[in-house]
């Protein structure tokens, strides 16, 4: 359950976006999805479109700097919950790869942070784009936490997942076969 964490956190709003120009005017949040609503619903040509805006481009650059970040946060956090399956099995060494991962998300996560941060700040300078800062990051900051906490412990204790189903007639045929 602790795995799923993240890309469940990634539900919840961490930022938000308001376009209000001609021929277009959506609002949207930095979520999993707003992504959605925003590369189904057309926007996203219009936005790379903005980015050689000379009025507007920095803010719509930011923006897609945000959002590129953000996407690579979603990745980090649906690899940390793949990685945690396949450990299940029993593919070695995947508490070292799901720690990194989580690790790389924390980084990731920051650094998105910062982007929406940019974001916000080149927005307020612009009429036609707004955005605001949510708190969605950092409870998906939190869950990567959580997430190389528990990969980390089970990688330095050695806990690998058991399987008792079998067990039994397994210790049963090995004996038949030695004897």
């Amino acid at each position: 359950v602790v795995m799923l964490l993240p890309v469940l956190s990634l539900l919840i709003p961490s930022g938000n976006i308001s376009l209000s120009a001609p021929f277009i005017q959506f609002d949207a949040h930095f979520g999993i999805l707003g992504i959605v609503n925003i590369v189904t619903g057309g926007a996203l040509n219009y936005l790379i479109q903005m980015v050689s805006s000379e009025i507007a481009g920095e803010a719509f650059g930011a923006l897609i700097s945000a959002l590129i970040c953000f996407i690579a946060v979603v990745l980090l956090a649906v690899f940390c919950f793949l990685f945690s399956l396949f450990g299940f099995i029993s593919i070695r060494n995947m508490q070292k790869i799901t720690s990194v991962t989580a690790a790389l998300g924390i980084l990731m996560s920051i650094v998105s942070m910062a982007m929406i941060a940019i974001f916000n700040g080149k927005a307020s300078d612009c009429i036609i784009i707004d955005g605001s800062f949510g708190f969605g990051l950092i409870v998906t900051l939190v869950m990567f936490c959580a997430v190389f906490a528990v990969n980390l412990m089970l990688w330095k204790t050695g806990i690998h997942p058991v399987y008792d189903e079998g067990v039994e007639e397994r210790a049963r045929i090995y004996k038949e076969v030695k004897a």
